[in-house]
């Protein structure tokens, strides 16, 4: 009888063997949650850097002058800013942040806004004094820096336009 079933399978008349399986799909990596959040950190400040860059090319703040006033238990910071508008458009308002780095580390952020109208080509200015926190390491190490020491890095938060437009990156 098992001679017959073969004969009848050979010949097309039983019943078809069966295909091999298919070979598995490769898996997918499983990501973590943890994980999963910062690829997402990641793309959403590679996308506010992007526009950061953009409204660089439009306009750029610096720190032209860094000096320590005051008595010793209440120094202070006075800096002078400068605000270069370096697009075709009237700014309106320029805001963001000025971050000062030594040797690669950011001791302290400042937010900076100048109010316009700032035309293009031309530069905004503005001074302020800024007390030091004794407890806090950043503060003396800025302090204690000369500006040609320091890195600074404008970091645009907001732009607004003559024409009512704004550009935003934070």
């Amino acid at each position: 009888m098992l001679a017959l079933l073969g004969v009848l399978t050979a010949c097309g008349g039983g019943k078809a063997p069966e295909p091999p399986p298919a070979p598995a799909a490769p898996a997918e990596p499983k990501l973590d949650r943890e994980t999963m959040l910062r690829q997402a950190a990641a793309r959403s400040e590679a996308e506010r850097e992007k526009q950061r860059a953009e409204m660089r090319a439009l306009g750029v703040a610096t720190v032209t002058k860094k000096k320590l006033v005051g008595p010793k238990d209440k120094k202070k910071i006075e800096l002078a800013f400068e605000f270069e508008n370096k697009g075709d458009k009237e700014l309106l308002l320029a805001e963001g942040f000025i971050v000062f780095s030594i040797e690669g580390e950011a001791v302290k952020k400042m937010k900076v806004p100048f109010p316009g109208p700032i035309k293009p080509g031309k530069k905004a200015t503005k001074r302020g004094k800024f007390p030091l926190d004794a407890a806090e390491e950043g503060d003396h190490k800025f302090a204690k820096a000369k500006l040609a020491d320091l890195q600074i890095e404008w970091r645009p938060r907001r732009y607004r336009l003559e024409d009512g437009s704004e550009l935003l990156a934070e």
